[in-house]
């Protein structure tokens, strides 16, 4: 007799817990909008050639671009919702190099990595991702 009385206990506790949950309503979900900007800041006095890989939230995959010589700095600028997940890298191969990668939210820097090489490395590589609130 406990054991019934049991399970019909359980049983009652985990219909309640469904039935009351069904009848929740879905609150839509709220979505802020950011300023992001990707920075890649050369270090180095002269220019160098870079492999740069980015997401823009507003499409599905991530871009690589290469540039032959980006002497000081690049930016890439856009928008982006809560819950996007933003990622920067940046790569030279065969060269000497000291650069940084970073992402910047509504001015702010949220995330930065650097590398550098002295002399004729075969790659270096540097890489930030972060997801937006």
């Amino acid at each position: 007799m406990k054991k019934v009385l049991s399970i019909f206990l359980i049983a009652t506790t985990i219909g309640i817990a469904i039935i009351s949950s069904c009848k929740k309503e879905d609150q839509a979900q709220e979505y802020k909008t950011y300023n992001v900007a990707y920075l890649l800041r050369n270090n180095l006095n002269k220019g160098k050639r870079f492999t740069i890989t980015y997401k823009n939230p507003a499409f599905a995959n991530k871009i690589t671009e290469q540039y032959e010589s980006i002497a000081d700095t690049f930016w890439i600028r856009f928008d982006a919702k809560s819950l996007d997940l933003l990622y920067l890298a940046g790569q030279t191969r065969n060269d000497t190099s000291d650069y940084s990668v970073s992402i910047y939210v509504d001015s702010k820097l949220v995330i930065q990595d650097s590398t550098s090489c002295s002399w004729q490395c075969d790659s270096t590589f540097a890489e930030v991702e972060y997801p937006l609130p």
